[in-house]
């Protein structure tokens, strides 16, 4: 079926502001989650970055230990 040649009504401006304000409000709502997930990952890199300094800081010292 071809909508050529139908006549369309123009959306009423006030539910285009609708539409938009509901478009807004899903990317607001969003917004807290994407913050808590960035959050997140930065402090599991973070307690990665421990791990790995602890363990090179730990094989320094045995390093130091041994005399090399």
């Amino acid at each position: 079926m071809s909508d050529q040649g139908v006549a369309r009504e123009p959306v009423p401006q006030e539910d285009r502001v609708l539409h938009l304000d509901g478009q807004l409000d899903e990317q607001l709502i969003a917004l807290p989650q994407q913050a808590f997930n960035n959050l997140l990952e930065a402090m599991l890199r973070a307690q990665e970055q421990r791990r790995v300094i602890r363990y090179r800081l730990y094989r320094y010292e045995a390093d130091v230990e041994r005399g090399r």
